[in-house]
């Protein structure tokens, strides 16, 4: 007698996801992602931003030793290997440190300061020798282009102005002491400069857009902020077309000759009639 035992018939059917959990998913993976990235980003800018610290502290030293090994001269500005924003130059570029005009800044501060004291004294004479020194050092830098050197004469200029006004105000200065300060004064267009500053940063400005035409790729490494739209934007501009950014150094020119150029030069004309 043969006995056989069946047990109950399973059937397996493959079972795969359906799409509202394929969904879930993704939302899930989207939300850690909107948590984690944030917190990403700002720790790679807190270690960028460690780093050019560093980087800047060691130019500026070794500029500041350059200096004091070569008889207080600055040392020449060429390059090279990569000069401006990683392109090849042999020639002076309008990116340079300057690690003379905090110094001037400081210097013109202490002069203006002791001026005041020495106006306070009825020390005209000694007043009158720190401003002529403070316009001395404003002329000194007075043919450079660059945009700081222009910020660091409005500094000097104001602390220089002021101890004029104060003297005036106070009734210290002589006859023979204004008349040799009015030439000096008449004889500085910062409107003027003003302009030619623009212009370098205009130069600039190009010189970024021809590189961007020869690298499109150096627009992913720029930051514009925190937030994941921000560090997608550089993807977006170098997977937009090229004729965009034609467009955009062409309509870059356009505004910058039709609103700001065409007011300085307005400016100009009206100061030189009045």
């Amino acid at each position: 007698m043969t006995v056989t035992f069946k047990g109950p018939e399973r059937s397996f059917r493959q079972r795969g996801f359906t799409l509202i959990e394929l969904l879930v998913v993704i939302a899930i993976i989207a939300i850690l992602a909107s948590l984690l990235l944030p917190a990403v980003s700002r720790a790679k800018s807190k270690g960028q931003e460690a780093s050019c610290l560093n980087n800047l502290r060691q130019l500026q030293l070794a500029w500041a030793m350059y200096a004091g090994d070569h008889d207080n001269t600055m040392p020449e500005n060429k390059m090279t290997g990569l000069g401006l924003l990683g392109c090849v130059s042999t020639t002076n570029s309008w990116r340079m440190p300057q690690p003379h005009l905090a110094v001037l800044k400081h210097v013109s501060n202490v002069l203006a300061l002791r001026a005041s004291a020495e106006l306070a004294l009825r020390n005209a004479t000694a007043a009158a020798d720190d401003v002529e020194l403070m316009l001395k050092l404003e002329n000194s830098i007075r043919e450079e282009p660059f945009r700081g050197s222009l910020l660091t004469r409005y500094a000097i200029m104001a602390n220089a102005r002021q101890i004029i006004w104060e003297g005036l105000a106070d009734r210290r200065w002589s006859d023979a002491q204004l008349m040799e300060f009015e030439p000096q004064l008449l004889a500085r267009s910062l409107l003027r400069d003003v302009a030619r500053s623009l212009r370098v940063e205009q130069s600039a400005r190009n010189e970024l857009f021809d590189q961007i035409h020869r690298q499109p790729a150096i627009v992913r490494d720029w930051q514009f902020g925190p937030g994941f739209w921000n560090g997608a934007l550089p993807y977006y501009f170098w997977l937009m077309p090229r004729g965009w950014m034609y467009q955009e150094q062409v309509a870059y020119h356009s505004a910058f000759e039709k609103q700001i150029m065409a007011a300085m030069d307005s400016g100009q004309t009206g100061s030189s009639r009045g």
